[in-house]
C-alpha cells in the first residue's frame, strides 16, 4: 500500500484504491493523523510535543464464548455476579474468526494488539490459540493468564502475555506471584 504525505490541511482525497489520510493539529501541541483504507482503520497516531513518541493505535480482540464481541460496561461483570439477573449486553458481535483479525493486523503491519479472553470456555480456548498460531507473535494475550498457563500461550505464538489480574491483589503488587 502506497501512503500518500498529507496536504497543508492534513487531508488528502481517497486514491483509486479506496484509501485517505486525514490529520489535525489541535494548535495546543497535539497532532493526530490516520490512515483508513475502505471501512476500516489501517493505523493512526497522536503526536504530541511533550512526548518523544507518537502514540500509536493497538488493536484489540475481546472473545467471549469463542466469538469476537464489544460487550457494553459492566453487563459480563454482572452476569458473573449470581445475584444479578442482567442479561449480557453486546455492541458488536463478529462473524470472523479472531485468525481473521490477527490476519488483517500482521498484513496492515499494527504491532501491539491484544486478545482479552472473556471467558474460560474451550472454544474460546481453540479460537484464540488457533489465532496465535496462525499469526506468531502478532497479539498478546492476557485474561486468565497466570503462571500455570503462560508458558502455553507464549509457545502457541503469543508475543506477550498479560497478567495483571495474576500479579494484583486487592490493588497491591504481589511480587511473590
Amino acid at each position: 500500500k502506497k501512503k500518500k504525505k498529507l496536504d497543508q490541511e492534513g487531508a488528502r482525497a481517497p486514491s483509486e484504491e479506496g484509501e485517505a489520510a486525514i490529520g489535525k493539529s489541535s494548535g495546543r501541541g497535539h497532532s493526530m493523523a490516520a490512515m483508513v483504507s475502505g471501512r476500516r482503520l489501517v493505523s493512526a497516531s497522536i503526536q504530541t510535543t511533550s512526548s518523544p513518541r507518537p502514540m500509536q493505535f493497538r488493536p484489540c480482540i475481546d472473545l467471549h464464548k469463542g466469538k469476537v464481541k464489544q460487550i457494553v460496561g459492566s453487563t459480563l461483570s454482572d452476569l458473573e455476579n449470581r445475584a444479578a439477573k442482567k442479561k449480557l449486553l453486546t455492541n458488536f458481535v463478529a462473524s470472523e474468526s479472531p485468525s481473521h483479525y490477527a490476519e488483517l493486523y500482521s498484513s496492515d503491519g499494527l504491532s501491539g494488539g491484544h486478545m482479552i479472553l472473556l471467558s474460560k470456555d474451550e472454544e474460546t480456548q481453540v479460537v484464540a490459540r488457533r489465532a496465535l498460531r496462525d499469526f506468531p507473535n502478532t497479539l498478546q494475550v492476557g485474561g486468565g493468564v497466570d503462571v500455570r498457563n503462560a508458558l502455553s500461550y507464549l509457545d502457541d505464538g503469543a508475543s506477550h502475555v498479560i497478567v495483571t489480574s495474576s500479579v494484583f491483589k486487592r490493588g497491591e503488587l504481589s511480587a511473590g506471584r
